[in-house]
């Protein structure tokens, strides 16, 4: 079976899984995000980039991240200043209490924090869908993502030449990439009459919103390459890891929020 086939099969079952808990919404929401964000921490932390930082597993990770992401549902954004101090000291405790070896923690506990506030961007897809509107707004960010994607791949397969990152992802092109943000802002523009947005402003958050999905996937490509695999694991067949699946959205829903959170959308 065709790469192509199995990744469609594998979205067809995905995809339409989290459109329904977007759509919900409230906890059912959070708790398919809460479940997107473990698996990920758990491969970023199976991605750790020197072995001898693997000194402890990754649950103060997860821990940390849950926490986060229950302190977005509930609405104390304040509780987030607490959870950096809290999980540095955690770490502390349980190297107190277990080790005379301290070369690898250092490490770990910065790979872990990096990797609490990438996958903790999660916590925009919950205010977003919070907002007045947010299935839609969500919605929109979301097709704007995966037409990007879709534009970037095909495109990128038929005519892509030019490498647009030949040392982080030499399977990405200039023309794919261009592609994709074409494809986005052309959907975007046509889509915004939904939101009662000018065709223009459609467009451009459709752009940004791309661009911030490239860029994002295009960070993974450096996490992976730091960790040398190819992709953060074999979990869904036909698009790799959890963390390669969410890459662009991580950063394209963020966008999305700036987009409504300033009332420009």
């Amino acid at each position: 079976m065709s790469d192509v086939r199995v990744r469609v099969k594998s979205a067809f079952v995905i995809g339409p899984v989290f459109l329904l808990a977007a759509y919900l919404g409230g906890w059912v929401f959070w708790t398919v995000v809460a479940v997107v964000a473990v698996f990920a921490a758990g491969e970023l932390h199976s991605m750790l980039p020197h072995q001898d930082w693997q000194v402890v597993s990754s649950w103060p990770c997860h821990a940390a991240l849950l926490a986060a992401l229950l302190s977005v549902q509930l609405s104390h954004y304040h509780l987030l200043l607490y959870i950096p101090p809290s999980l540095m000291l955690l770490y502390l405790l349980l190297g107190l209490a277990g080790t005379s070896d301290w070369s690898g923690w250092v490490g770990m506990m910065s790979w872990h924090l990096f990797t609490t506030a990438y996958v903790g961007l999660t916590g925009f897809w919950l205010v977003l869908r919070a907002a007045p509107g947010g299935w839609w707004y969500l919605l929109f960010a979301l097709v704007i993502t995966w037409v990007n994607d879709a534009g970037a791949y095909f495109a990128g397969s038929a005519w892509g030449r030019r490498p647009l990152a030949p040392n982080l992802s030499p399977k990405k092109t200039c023309i794919g990439a261009a592609a994709g943000l074409l494809a986005a802002a052309a959907f975007a523009a046509a889509g915004g009459s939904f939101l009662s947005a000018p065709i223009w402003l459609a467009a451009a958050a459709g752009l940004v919103v791309a661009v911030s999905a490239q860029l994002g996937d295009l960070l993974a490509s450096m996490l992976k390459r730091g960790g040398k695999v190819k992709d953060s694991s074999d979990l869904i067949p036909g698009h790799g890891g959890v963390v390669d699946r969410i890459d662009s959205l991580l950063f394209s829903l963020v966008a999305m929020h700036l987009f409504v959170a300033a009332g420009i959308l």
